[in-house]
C-alpha cells in the first residue's frame, strides 16, 4: 500500500514540475509575442463611405461602359433610394 501512495506522490510530483516548466515557457513567451504585436504595422482603415451621388455615378458609368444593362441599371439605383433603416 505505502508503494502505490509513493507511486501515486512521485506522478503527482512530476506532473506539477511539468506544469511548472511549461508555465515557465509561456511566461517567457507571452513578452515577446506581445512586443511583437505592438510593434507591427498599423492596419489601413478603410476608405470613408461613398456619398450616395458617387454610387449612382459609378452606376452610371457601369451603364454607360455596357457593364450593366438599363434594367440592372435602374434597379441597383433604386436599391441605394430606398430609405436605410436607422441602426
Amino acid at each position: 500500500m505505502q508503494a502505490e501512495v509513493d507511486g501515486i506522490s512521485e506522478g503527482l510530483q512530476a506532473g506539477l514540475q511539468a506544469a511548472d516548466q511549461q508555465a515557465d515557457a509561456a511566461s517567457s513567451v507571452v513578452p515577446t509575442v506581445v512586443g511583437a504585436v505592438m510593434q507591427r504595422e498599423p492596419q489601413p482603415q478603410p476608405a470613408a463611405s461613398k456619398t450616395l451621388g458617387e454610387q449612382i455615378k459609378e452606376l452610371s458609368d457601369l451603364r454607360m461602359q455596357g457593364v450593366l444593362t438599363e434594367e440592372e441599371f435602374a434597379a441597383a439605383k433604386a436599391r441605394l433610394l430606398q430609405p436605410q433603416p436607422m441602426i
